[in-house]
């Protein structure tokens, strides 16, 4: 089966190198650490995302494959079955196919969602990438800025902050647990960081990074009349100073323009939380989880629909509950016996490519001997199907008369005139009941006269009709003089065996 997981692994294969580990410069003061903070914190939470988009479709994936297999049992199990048995299972397999189809459908839906969540994940960390150099660059002519936004004065670079956050540049799990996805962001607890909060202490005040200066890098300047952003507005620096972007108006779309990084990745995560919900682990063959299962339901009313010609039987129609109570059971007790045990216990049989063998369905595993098993099961039933009416062709009705004794007799005791009026019959009273009208002598000539040519001869063998005649009774068609006796010509010879192949071809069945 097709699963198209490959451009997914490959896009989070490729994030893994984006966020590359934070040299000492990384985060050069507070204001640069929470804002790279921040981005990391958005990193993590794409990055579980990414893990748990695989941890999920590798579970559906196995949930496909369960249910393939129980499809493929229940459909050959539903065949051979007992006639009162095949119903319960035919539904029971039905169902189990619309749970593959589901099963199907949310693998299907999950990629696009998943897709952005690890679209988003590569855009948040190149954001920080591009974030944590800014703050490398941030160097001025004048010693005592040249790193510019530091959590303490100095100026030699002595008071950077320097901690690496190992969890934001670990690398992306490409087999995790299986599970789903993990509790959504709570963006409400990262508010607003105060302008110049933490980037200086008593004897320094936090410059501000405005253009790239002239020499290269970024220059700062006394103060700017416009807002600047960086981090794609995780960092927004104006006349007030270095300031940190509330979270909290990301949660609602489009309420937080300026935070572009966190506004697509909330996005993209709660499209990917949507599609990976939890999901209860399938149990078909517990009966009490899945008998209101609204599929299931559906299956039997439209089946309801077919069997009493009306346009629409809902589901929720009290006549659809009885015939599942009937067909299923009405509790996990007697839908074990009607169908999961008449499920394992059915005989199946098929060939695994060299022997023909005879199996209970519980003791089979493959699905190409389910398949093979149902392939042969619809097989034999087409041909039992098919047989009266290749035997109806090639014999007669054993309720019409058709010998001349049973033509007479069928004439009836009560009519003796009518039997008398019928050639070769005639009415004899002592005979006994049902036998009155019997074949006169005549009618008795005749019929073995009949035999006789239909035999081919006195003997009642199909041999030489014209062997021993003498010549001038030695006529065509069917005989002719050869030398000195006379023979059956080739036109009688081949009239025979034609008799005798379609006599023979009318017992064999096809």
């Amino acid at each position: 089966m097709d699963i198209r997981m490959i451009t997914l692994l490959e896009v989070i294969s490729a994030l893994s190198f984006v966020v590359t580990a934070w040299t000492d410069a990384a985060a050069s003061n507070a204001v640069g650490h929470a804002a790279t903070t921040k981005l990391c914190t958005l990193i993590k939470h794409n990055k579980k995302a990414a893990e748990s988009t695989t941890a999920r479709q590798k579970q559906l994936i196995a949930e496909i494959v369960r249910l393939r297999t129980l499809s493929l049992k229940s459909e050959a199990a539903a065949c051979a079955a007992e006639k009162d048995d095949t119903a319960a299972l035919t539904l029971f397999a039905d169902y189990v196919q619309a749970k593959l189809r589901q099963a199907s459908g949310r693998l299907e839906n999950l990629a696009p969602k998943a897709s952005a969540a690890a679209a988003a994940l590569g855009y948040t960390a190149g954001r920080l990438d591009e974030t944590i150099s800014v703050f490398n660059q941030a160097v001025s002519s004048t010693p005592a800025s040249q790193y510019c936004l530091q959590a303490r004065s100095g100026g030699n670079g002595n008071h950077k902050i320097t901690t690496e956050d190992t969890l934001c540049v670990a690398a992306i799990q490409l087999e995790p647990a299986p599970g789903v996805a993990h509790t959504k962001y709570d963006y409400s607890r990262h508010t607003a960081l105060a302008a110049g909060s933490g980037a200086s202490d008593g004897t320094s005040t936090s410059c501000q990074l405005t253009k790239i200066a002239s020499g290269g890098g970024y220059e700062n300047t006394g103060g700017v009349a416009n807002q600047v952003y960086s981090g794609a507005g995780a960092l927004k620096i104006d006349s007030s100073g270095p300031n940190i972007e509330a979270l909290a108006a990301a949660e609602a779309d489009d309420s937080a323009p300026n935070i572009e990084a966190h506004q697509k990745a909330r996005q993209a995560y709660d499209k990917f939380h949507a599609a990976a919900a939890a999901q209860t682990t399938p149990t078909e063959n517990n009966y009490d989880t899945w008998k209101a299962d609204d599929r299931l339901l559906e299956l039997i009313a439209k089946t309801l629909e077919a069997q009493t010609n009306k346009a629409k039987i809902e589901k929720a129609d009290s006549a659809v509950t009885a015939a599942r109570d009937k067909l299923l059971g009405g509790d996990q007790v007697q839908f074990t016996s009607k169908v999961w045990d008449q499920l394992q216990k059915t005989n199946l049989t098929y060939s695994d490519g060299t022997t023909l063998k005879s199996e209970l369905a519980e003791e089979i595993s493959s699905d190409e001997s389910f398949a093979n098993a149902t392939f042969r099961c619809l097989q034999a039933k087409r041909k039992e199907a098919l047989k009266p009416k290749i035997q109806q062709q090639h014999c007669h009705d054993s309720n019409t008369p058709h010998k001349p004794e049973e033509v007479c007799n069928a004439i009836g005791d009560a009519n003796e005139t009518g039997c008398n009026k019928t050639p070769g019959c005639h009415f004899v009273a002592s005979k006994g009941e049902g036998k009155k009208c019997t074949l006169s002598e005549e009618g008795g000539k005749a019929a073995a006269k009949q035999e006789e040519d239909k035999a081919g001869g006195k003997d009642g063998k199909t041999g030489p009709k014209c062997t021993g005649k003498k010549k001038n009774d030695c006529k065509s068609p069917d005989c002719k003089w050869e030398g000195e006796t006379c023979k059956d010509s080739s036109i009688l010879v081949n009239k025979k065996l034609a008799l005798m192949l379609a006599d023979f071809m009318s017992w064999v069945t096809f």
